[in-house]
């Protein structure tokens, strides 16, 4: 299962494609065993969030390695990547990835545990109430309740919008800012 936070496939709405470089706020749950097989990326940073499970990464040119809740794999495309994502556990996996935009021509992939910066932009986990100023954001509920201006958001709920961000609650809300 896959779920959207932009415009994607047969569900395109041309007002929803994108929020300055941020172009994808994707939550995919994938059943042991499965995944994406191998596929090509160019042009964009990919950040993945592992959220339950584990996530088996393969890279042309790089081991293998198996992620894990709370971990953060950072991938700039540059020219082009080639990679496969796998589900390497007996439970669900749960994973977010947020795809920006990026002119970065040199492809990277880390490892990371949050706050991240790439591709000009920060990406943060919020465990209780937080503030700050951006002029782009972006929320996403891993877990947990939260209120977030006027609206009460629960897992898998997303919200954005510019200046002034102010979250109250507890859990895990993936926040995405750009200066």
């Amino acid at each position: 299962m896959s779920l959207h936070c932009f415009s994607v496939g047969d569900h395109y709405d041309p007002h929803n494609v994108a929020l300055g470089p941020l172009v994808g706020v994707d939550e995919h749950v994938i059943a042991p065993g499965h995944g994406f097989d191998w596929h090509a990326h160019g042009g964009v940073t990919i950040v993945s969030w592992i959220l339950t499970g584990a996530l088996q990464h393969e890279q042309d040119a790089h081991p293998a390695r198996i992620l894990r809740p709370g971990d953060v794999l950072v991938q700039v495309s540059g020219d082009g990547i080639r990679h496969r994502e796998t589900n390497a556990s007996d439970e669900p996996l749960r994973l977010l990835q947020t795809t920006i935009v990026s002119d970065d021509r040199r492809p990277v992939t880390e490892l990371h545990q949050p706050p991240v910066d790439a591709a000009g932009c920060r990406f943060a986990v919020l465990r209780e109430d937080a503030g700050t100023t951006a002029s782009l954001w972006h929320a996403w509920v891993g877990a947990g309740r939260w209120r977030v201006g006027d609206d009460d958001l629960e897992p898998g709920d997303s919200i954005r919008g510019g200046a002034a961000f102010q979250a109250e609650g507890g859990g895990e809300l993936l926040l995405w800012t750009q200066p």
